[in-house]
């Protein structure tokens, strides 16, 4: 059939387990070969990555149009996940296999927009607690902070700087998060803004396992689940569901504060009513 002669070319004729295909490869991982020789490394990260990105977009776009108070901070949280794992999609699975400008491109913009989302969480709790304004001068510290972050992974990368993996992937995230985690739970607790509190530590421990399997728990879950589902696969599935529950979290929490200003801000309006024989009171009706 005419358009379909080269669909054996593509067509996977092997999947291979724990390969050196390429410099991603470990002893716990997954490629399929096509009859062509490309590959594809860990094929069960791109429905997680196509996941990311349609959490990214749908719920960055509903955030922002909603107008309640950090509105603007955590959609560009979210528009960056979208972003970021649809980047490694492309530079841990698809062009794994070259190591040329375009890989380097998609790992740049992957790494560095991993740390930024968890800097971009750091400042949404700032301002959730009142300690920065949704004002200009945020916005640009912001944009200042996501460029220095992209400044210092291209030294990491360029320069060979073994522990700046370390300082820029671990510890930012970990000190960010944790920032975001006590600005909530001041948020929550000593202000009184409960609502969504259930969505919240859900996400936050799908947040920290999925870092903590990535890191340390990737052989284990290799033997358990087979090299499928290894501490890669659960780092990308947990992080979709963090993100998503982080959005309902926002999302309810922000209806509840709507729902109480507008009953605190209703109009009271007073009629005369006939309590007994000769007396008049004055019952409040709210309208």
């Amino acid at each position: 059939m005419k358009g379909l002669e080269n669909f054996g070319n593509w067509f996977p004729i092997k999947v291979i387990y724990n390969s050196n295909l390429t410099h991603h490869s470990t002893n716990c991982s997954v490629a399929i070969e096509f009859a062509n020789g490309d590959f594809i490394f860990e094929p069960i990260l791109i429905p997680t990555c196509i996941l990311a990105l349609t959490i990214g977009i749908f719920c960055g776009r509903h955030i922002l149009s909603t107008k309640f108070k950090g509105h603007i901070s955590y959609a560009i949280s979210f528009f960056m996940f979208g972003t970021m794992m649809t980047c490694a999609m492309m530079a841990d699975s698809i062009l794994t296999q070259t190591s040329g400008s375009a890989e380097f491109i998609f790992a740049i913009i992957d790494v560095t927009l991993t740390s930024s989302i968890a800097i971009s969480f750091a400042f949404n709790g700032l301002i959730d607690v009142d300690i920065l304004k949704e004002e200009k001068s945020t916005y640009i510290a912001m944009l200042v902070s996501y460029s220095l972050t992209c400044a210092a992974w291209l030294y990491t990368f360029l320069a060979g700087w073994y522990m700046g993996f370390y300082y820029l992937y671990v510890v930012v995230i970990a000190v960010a998060c944790t920032a975001y985690l006590l600005c909530e739970t001041y948020y929550l607790f000593v202000k009184g803004h409960h609502a969504g509190l259930g969505w919240l530590v859900v996400g936050a421990a799908w947040g920290g396992v999925g870092l903590y399997t990535a890191i340390y728990w990737s052989p284990y879950l290799c033997t358990l689940f087979t090299p499928w589902f290894n501490g890669e696969f659960w780092w990308f599935i947990g992080s979709d569901i963090s993100m998503y529950t982080i959005y309902r979290f926002w999302l309810e929490n922000r209806q509840s504060q709507e729902v109480k200003y507008d009953v605190e801000n209703t109009p009271t309006l007073y009629h005369p009513v006939d309590m007994s024989n000769d007396n008049i009171a004055l019952v409040p009706i709210y309208q």
